[in-house]
């Protein structure tokens, strides 16, 4: 095999095909590689790739039915070559898609765009990243974001990512990053208008932008079992606010105040989750996820002239497990299709109403199963959702009365609908 380039693509390719086939030439027109360090130096650990610089390609010789050999030019010397092999890849006239941005951005001769030892561009607001790759096994990706605002000044948002291959069948990967975002009051809380209660905020200064770091972790790993890989994924994601607006809804039942974050609030989450094919045709997922979200609430909200008690709470309606357990089967001719998911959903705390009791949701279980039968035309496929038939039960409090103080259509935390049985046809107008 051959392989035209030697940037990063040209060289990763020559590694990849090392691997694969008895012998690869490597052509480089300039004279010397342009690939970044870690990668020449693992090209030139192996003993079956060739490397030939100053090589300009003339030909690629075929019998009129393959590719059978390339002539080159040594263009120092002048002498011809030529090359038997049974295939060429050109990775060669890869150009940054920057030509948008002429005239905006400073770009380099070859199209790139110019960043400082900060990541910062030309101009204020435009994002730029740096990809590091420092081994076989170990990359990095960073980024840097400034931008200035009328409203808010200026800002700078960080962000990390990594990814590192502790093992082939064990994988790593985590990030970090800080994140805003310019809040809507009235837009972002409109389903609050589906009760009686009032807006207050009472004449204070809110938090339009919101600020939070976020980071994660991962961690992948695929063990062989009956000599079929078993993935198994375990999650750990945070975000921290450092600024926020919060809608209080548990102080009053008849309102919702609205006031900056002054204290913690967070959420956390945690998931596992496990990939695997039982046998051929059949594969099975399963997957448990819990989420810790709490805010600090001021529990003198409405009191004038008290001061600010911070009230470390769970945010309201908020499931904190939910689990799921899935099963696909395919036919061996791909007639049919048989599908069916359990979704287990946990408990969640519930709006305080006039009192210091606290009120949770009940837990409950859904389960969907859909069959398909596959036609050369077309498919046809019948199914049910919600095949438990659980609803829950006055999802409207004092649906009677819509105009009482009690009335209100905000806490859904459940299926509203019951049991939803239906067929369907597809039918293909072209093929590819």
């Amino acid at each position: 095999m051959a392989v035209i380039g030697g940037g990063n693509s040209g060289v990763e390719a020559a590694i990849d095909l090392a691997g694969i086939v008895g012998h690869v030439t490597l052509l480089e027109f300039d004279s010397k590689l342009r690939a970044d360090a870690v990668l020449q130096r693992k090209l030139a650990s192996l003993p079956n790739v060739e490397v030939h610089t100053m090589a300009l390609t003339t030909e690629v010789t075929g019998d009129g039915n393959k590719v059978n050999g390339l002539r080159y030019k040594d263009r120092a010397t002048g002498e011809e070559h030529l090359v038997p092999l049974a295939g060429v890849f050109v990775q060669i006239g890869l150009v940054p898609n920057t030509e948008w941005l002429k005239g905006t951005l400073e770009l380099t001769k070859f199209g790139e765009i110019v960043i400082d030892a900060k990541g910062q561009t030309s101009v204020p607001g435009v994002f730029a990243e740096y990809a590091l790759t420092v081994n076989e096994r170990l990359r990095l990706l960073a980024g840097l974001r400034y931008d200035h605002s009328s409203r808010f000044g200026g800002f700078v948002t960080p962000r990390l990512h990594l990814k590192y291959d502790i093992a082939p069948w064990w994988h790593l990967r985590g990030s970090l990053g800080k994140g805003y975002r310019t809040t809507n009051l009235l837009a972002e809380n409109s389903y609050l208008l589906s009760s009686s209660r009032r807006f207050d905020w009472n004449g204070t200064h809110l938090q339009s932008q919101e600020a939070a770091w976020n980071k994660g972790l991962s961690t992948h790993f695929y063990i062989p079992v009956n000599h079929r890989d078993l993935t198994l994924s375990f999650e750990w994601y945070n975000t921290s606010f450092d600024k926020q607006l919060l809608a209080d809804v548990d102080s009053d039942p008849g309102m919702v105040y609205f006031y900056n974050l002054q204290g913690t609030s967070f959420s956390t989450v945690y998931q596992v989750e496990a990939n695997y094919e039982l046998f051929t045709g059949l594969e099975i997922t399963a997957a448990l996820r819990y989420t810790d979200a709490r805010s600090t609430y001021n529990a003198n909200a409405g009191q004038d002239g008290l001061p600010y008690v911070g009230v470390l709470r769970e945010r309201p309606i908020n499931s904190r497990y939910k689990g799921l357990f899935a099963a696909s089967w395919q036919s061996p001719l791909k007639r049919w299709q048989f599908d069916t998911n359990v979704q287990f959903n946990g408990d969640s705390r519930l709006p305080y109403m006039g009192n210091t009791t606290e009120r949770r949701s009940p837990a409950y279980t859904l389960v969907n199963a859909q069959g398909t039968r596959y036609f050369r035309w077309g498919s046809i496929y019948v199914g049910g959702e919600n095949l438990t038939n659980y609803k829950q039960a006055n999802p409207i409090l004092t649906a009677d009365h819509p105009w009482s103080p009690g009335f209100d259509a905000t806490q859904v935390w459940g299926p509203i609908h019951g049991t939803k049985l239906y067929v369907g046809l597809r039918y293909f107008l072209a093929k590819k």
